[in-house]
C-alpha cells in the first residue's frame, strides 16, 4: 500500500476512534446525570413531596396553565433554580389571561396581545383577584430580569402567591355555581309554588260553584 495513503487511513481511523471515545464519554455523563436527576426526582417523591393538582375548575379554565406549572415544579425538583421561576411565571400569565378571556369572551384578542400588567388592572373585576395576581406578577418579575429589586423575595414568594390567585378563583368559581344552584332551586320552589296557587284557585272555585248547586234542604233555607 502506497505509504501516504497507509498514513491518512491510519490518521482517520485514530480520529474516529477518538471521536467515538469522546461521544461515548460524553453520553455516559449524560446518562448517569439523567439517573441522578430521575433519582432525585423520586426521592423527593418518597419524601413527600408535594406536587401540584389542581381543581377541575382551574383545570377547565387554563388546562395549559397548569401544564406549564407542573414542567416548572419538575424543573425545580431537578434543582434548575435558575429556570422554575420563568416557568411559574410563565404559568401565572396563562392562567391570568385564560381566567380574564372566559369572563371577556368579546375581548379575547385584546386580552391575549395585552401586557399582563394592563390584563389584571383592566379585566380582573374581582379585587381580590385582582390584588393577589398584581402581587405574583411583581414576584414573577424578580425571577424573569437581570436584578432583584427587592431584597429577601425568591421564588417561594411567587409559589405562594400563584397558590392564592388559583385558591381565591376556586372560591369564585364554587361561590358561582353555589348562586346557579341556589337560582335553579329558586326557579323550581316559583314553579311548585305557582302549581299549588293554582290548585288552591280551582278548589275555591269549585267551592262556590257547589254551595250554589246544592238544594235549599242541604242549605238549611227550606221555606215554610
Amino acid at each position: 500500500m502506497n505509504p501516504i495513503l497507509a498514513a491518512l487511513f491510519g490518521a482517520l481511523a485514530g480520529a474516529a476512534i477518538v471521536w467515538v471515545l469522546v461521544a461515548r464519554r460524553r453520553v455516559k455523563l449524560a446518562m448517569f446525570d439523567e439517573i441522578e436527576r430521575d433519582s432525585r426526582f423520586g426521592m423527593r417523591r418518597a419524601l413527600g413531596h408535594i406536587f401540584p393538582k389542581f381543581s377541575p375548575a382551574v383545570s377547565a379554565i387554563s388546562p395549559q396553565f397548569c401544564t406549564i406549572y407542573q414542567q416548572a415544579a419538575d424543573a425545580e425538583s431537578y434543582g434548575l433554580d435558575q429556570v422554575c421561576g420563568v416557568g411559574y411565571g410563565r404559568a401565572l400569565e396563562f392562567l391570568v389571561k385564560d381566567y380574564a378571556k372566559r369572563d371577556n369572551p368579546d375581548s379575547a384578542e385584546q386580552i391575549e396581545r395585552a401586557s399582563l400588567a394592563v390584563c389584571i388592572q383592566n379585566f380582573m373585576t374581582d379585587p381580590a383577584i385582582r390584588d393577589s395576581t398584581d402581587l405574583a406578577r411583581w414576584a414573577r418579575n424578580e425571577e424573569t430580569h437581570y436584578i432583584r429589586r427587592y431584597a429577601g423575595r425568591d421564588i417561594k414568594d411567587l409559589k405562594r402567591l400563584v397558590a392564592l390567585t388559583v385558591a381565591l378563583i376556586e372560591n369564585s368559581e364554587q361561590r358561582r355555581a353555589l348562586e346557579r344552584d341556589a337560582e335553579q332551586e329558586k326557579l323550581a320552589f316559583d314553579a311548585l309554588q305557582q302549581k299549588s296557587n293554582d290548585k288552591t284557585d280551582t278548589g275555591a272555585d269549585g267551592a262556590s260553584q257547589g254551595d250554589g248547586d246544592r238544594c235549599p234542604t242541604e242549605c238549611g233555607s227550606l221555606p215554610r
